[in-house]
């Protein structure tokens, strides 16, 4: 029986990639895979900026992230994220950029992103959370470039 062991895992793993090849998942997909061939290439990299921004904060302390999340969201929204009660946590966001797109509302300026939440307490992981982040992206006119900001939301 020992000597099957080797053999049965040669016959798991291949039942498993067998399995993830079949069902679309892409081992050699990379962050900077084109994310839609319309899109244009300076809205995932202003979305892509706005998360490194705030991930910046998530080894700091809740005030600071608190204080850079002020920052980064939307400007015509920040009145309610002003409101959230002060955080006792940070958060660190691991987005599926693959996964960006345009909001399903006809809104142009809005994207979704699949996001891992990671939930931290004085620098521990305390918890994690999948959730579908929401940014607004101001393009200006003719230079290309492109300003993503979020959608307020509380840290607790």
């Amino acid at each position: 029986m020992a000597g099957d062991r080797p053999l049965r895992r040669l016959l798991v793993a291949t039942a498993l990639i067998a399995t993830l090849g079949s069902a679309g998942c892409r081992a050699d997909a990379a962050l900077s895979d084109p994310i839609s061939p319309a899109m244009p290439a300076a809205i995932p990299a202003a979305v892509r900026a706005t998360v490194e921004a705030l991930n910046a904060g998530a080894g700091g302390t809740p005030s600071d992230q608190r204080q850079r999340l002020l920052e980064l969201v939307d400007p015509d929204r920040r009145e309610r994220a002003i409101q959230c009660p002060a955080a006792t946590t940070t958060v660190r966001f691991e987005p599926a950029y693959a996964g960006l797109r345009a909001v399903a509302d006809g809104s142009a300026a809005t994207y979704v992103l699949p996001t891992l939440i990671r939930v931290y307490d004085g620098g521990r992981l305390v918890g994690t959370d999948v959730a579908a982040l929401q940014l607004v992206v101001n393009s200006a006119a003719g230079d290309g470039a492109a300003e993503a900001y979020l959608t307020p939301f509380c840290v607790n």
